[in-house]
């Protein structure tokens, strides 16, 4: 089965450059600070910093490999986000109450970029690029966004999904 629309992202390139500004740039900062000030009596603090590292490594390489991918498919809705969701998902459109291909702001919206999920609101977000997407509303309250670089094919291949949902 063939999909009619598929889209793939991941997150820019300036995420890389903010998180080097404000990860990794105060963390060598630190260490040379410590390495300048001898005023430690145990190692403790090198090793904080060597834990600290590894983090930043860890969340860094994350933040590398963070992909998107969505498609419309025969009678279907298919989303994915590596790493947090290596299985496909699936939306019937029989589920969906209201949908729109919209605009938002990422970081009043859901709290940013990247796999959100807000729990006392029942939204889950999955956004890597630009501030356009589609929302689509489910029957159990739910909503779910995912970003889209392709906004007016995305609209058309929902619209012909629905169409033949409800006709």
């Amino acid at each position: 089965m063939q999909a009619f629309y598929k889209e793939e992202s991941k997150l820019g390139q300036g995420f890389i450059w903010i998180f080097i500004l404000f990860g990794f740039i105060p963390s060598i900062a630190g260490y040379y600070y410590m390495s300048a000030n001898d005023d430690f009596n145990t190692e403790l603090p090198y090793y904080i910093q060597i834990i600290l590292w590894f983090i930043l490594i860890l969340v860094f390489v994350v933040m590398l490999n963070t992909k998107l991918e969505f498609e419309i498919r025969e009678g279907k809705i298919r989303y994915k986000m590596f790493p947090f969701n290596l299985k496909w998902q699936e939306v019937n459109p029989s589920d969906i109450v209201t949908w729109s291909v919209r605009k938002i702001n990422p970081i009043f919206y859901a709290g940013g970029w990247g796999y959100r999920r807000r729990l006392f609101h029942k939204k889950k977000a999955m956004i890597t690029r630009g501030n356009m997407g589609l929302e689509l509303k489910m029957k159990n309250g739910k909503t779910l966004f995912l970003s889209s670089t392709n906004p007016k094919e995305l609209e058309r291949e929902m619209q012909k999904l629905m169409e033949e949902q409800h006709g």
